[in-house]
């Protein structure tokens, strides 16, 4: 057995530090893809989740990996408004807190006061410049306080009004990417990220893009359907496009209305006593579809980070490998060293 003094355990442990290094460095660059089931862990039953991971794409609501929860029902404060629209229109300071950033929106004029709820005037104010018409009298009233969800849902609806400073997309310097069915995805060894294919043309995909109504594994959206995205050229090639937000909900959501249309005629067809049962059916595969929503999106993540790209793997090996001959050198001279120092006569 080899015996190292000090000098050969700190080689040791240099070398150890390297093969972890060697082992960990080809995911360091991989696509980090979010969505609903990964944003946050409270909106997988929201009626707005899609929407609330559009708009973190989009940079209208503040976005961090440190906030784990979304709490979409709760209403929306001023005070949290103020920080999103600060974040959007670049009023705050770089490293500035969330408090910082709201009392610049409030300095900017984009939120009139930061103390209590928000209400639909506000979020007109803020990142619509008050262009958006509010009637009183109308179902959404500017007077009415909304929820965290709610704003989702309001915003992601007039995503491409027409204002006077651009669309929301267009301001947030984003243009109208590709639709269409996607072709082919392929694993990027060189730069260690993803190309999607839609039709015959080839995009990069952006190291952490935003994806609704698909899995986060890209490997997974071959055959589908993206119904709309937005890109931003390539940050590695200005002369290329990344996609950085990919919706393919809208597909997912027109196909169910079809599925339901052709449900409802067949329904229509039967006799009471058979309708009755179908209601009863559907009751039940309602309420289990529910119960089971957040385990199935459990799973599928699961299963989506079980399906490593086969490169990466190789790579790992490889690297861990090289690393492990590196440890066995350098322990070897380490112990070599140790046994002349200690064969030397005292003086």
């Amino acid at each position: 057995m080899l015996r190292m003094g000090k000098g050969g355990r700190t080689i040791v442990l240099a070398a150890m530090l390297l093969l972890a290094s060697a082992a960990l460095d080809p995911f360091r660059a991989a696509a980090h893809v979010v969505t609903s089931a990964n944003a946050y862990a409270d909106i997988s039953l929201s009626p707005a989740q899609e929407e609330i991971v559009l708009l973190t794409g989009m940079g209208i609501i503040a976005y961090s990996h440190d906030e784990t929860t979304f709490r979409p029902l709760d209403k929306l404060k001023r005070s949290e408004l103020a920080y999103w629209a600060a974040e959007f229109h670049r009023q705050a300071e770089a490293g500035a807190t969330a408090e910082q950033a709201a009392r610049s929106a409030l300095s900017a004029g984009l939120i009139g006061s930061l103390d209590g709820n928000a209400d639909y005037g506000d979020v007109n104010r803020a990142f619509f410049g008050g262009e958006l018409t509010l009637e009183p009298s109308g179902k959404i009233r500017p007077d009415d306080e909304l929820t965290r969800e709610q704003f989702a849902a309001f915003v992601s609806e007039r995503l491409q009004e027409p204002l006077s400073v651009g669309t929301l997309p267009e301001q947030a310097g984003y243009e109208s990417g590709p639709a269409g069915i996607v072709e082919r995805v392929v694993v990027e060894e060189e730069r260690d990220g993803y190309d999607v294919q839609i039709g015959d043309q080839s995009y990069r995909l952006y190291e952490h893009p935003r994806v609704m109504g698909a899995s986060s594994d890209p490997a997974q959206w071959e055959g589908q359907v993206l119904v709309r995205s937005w890109t931003k050229p390539d940050a590695a090639d200005s002369r290329k496009l990344a996609l950085h937000v990919l919706d393919f909900s809208a597909a997912e959501a027109g196909a169910d209305a079809d599925a339901g249309a052709e449900a409802n005629a067949d329904a229509g067809g039967a006799a009471g006593t058979h309708a009755d049962a179908g209601a009863d059916a559907n009751a039940n595969a309602g309420a289990d579809a529910v119960a089971g929503h957040a385990g199935h999106a459990a799973a599928g993540e699961a299963a989506s980070a079980q399906a490593q790209p086969e490169g990466r793997l190789s790579a790992v090996v490889v690297g861990a490998v090289s690393a492990a001959a590196l440890l066995f050198l350098l322990a070897a001279a380490a112990a070599r060293r140790r046994r002349r120092r200690d064969a030397k006569p005292a003086e």
